[in-house]
């Protein structure tokens, strides 16, 4: 249809968030490997798509944007960035709480500092994490301004 500027992004570890690790991680405070898995299958099998249509279409400009690595490495070093919680979500109890019904400044329970929390709740990174992904995608996008 005429589309020559293209993003996409790839999955995010799935079994690296809060609500994952709750519902499907059976005790286990790590990420639920099964759920990373998957998604990186679907991260590879994408990133063999986005080849194919670059080589069929030459002037198109299609940029993948990693956020997996970068969120898989917040949540597995959460140190290395300054953050203090990669385990559960700022707001409630942060293991099963999302949307701003459930989730937002006035929810009780919400941490008084979530820029020291990988997820704002229980399924979204919190600004702060989005600033660090962002920074990490930047280069990415470059490609697709020059």
């Amino acid at each position: 249809m005429g589309a020559r500027r293209i993003a996409v992004t790839t999955l995010p570890p799935l079994g690296c968030l809060p609500a994952a690790i709750t519902l499907f991680g059976h005790g286990s405070t790590g990420c639920v490997s099964r759920l990373n898995s998957d998604s990186q299958r679907f991260n590879g099998k994408m990133s063999a798509a986005v080849s194919s249509l670059a080589k069929r279409y030459h002037d198109l400009k299609i940029a993948v944007f990693d956020i997996y690595t970068p969120l898989y490495s917040l949540v597995t070093s959460p140190g290395d960035q300054g953050f203090t919680e990669a385990k559960r979500g700022c707001c409630g109890t942060g293991k099963v709480e999302f949307t701003v019904f459930l989730c937002n400044p006035k929810s009780v329970g919400t941490c008084p500092n979530a820029t020291t929390y990988v997820f704002w709740d229980a399924v979204h990174p919190s600004e702060a994490a989005n600033q660090v992904i962002a920074d990490a995608l930047l280069v990415t996008g470059i490609d697709l301004v020059t």
